[in-house]
């Protein structure tokens, strides 16, 4: 939750817009979590990917080529 609570300050405090106030949150709670891009990767049977935590409260899934 301290995500949520993040992205709501830091659009408050950097944006006049409110589509960005509202619509930041929400994407930010609609985001992949890690757990679930892992089980995505798993269920398609990939090994080979790297995952990293990336600036705006995102994870970048890297996949590999063999």
């Amino acid at each position: 939750m301290l995500t949520n609570h993040s992205i709501k300050w830091l659009t408050a405090l950097f944006s006049r817009s409110y589509l960005v106030k509202n619509d930041g949150p929400l994407s930010v709670r609609r985001a992949f979590k890690k757990s679930e891009l892992k089980k995505l990767v798993q269920r398609a049977a990939i090994t080979s990917y790297s995952l990293r935590w990336m600036w705006a409260f995102r994870w970048q899934l890297l996949l590999e080529k063999k």
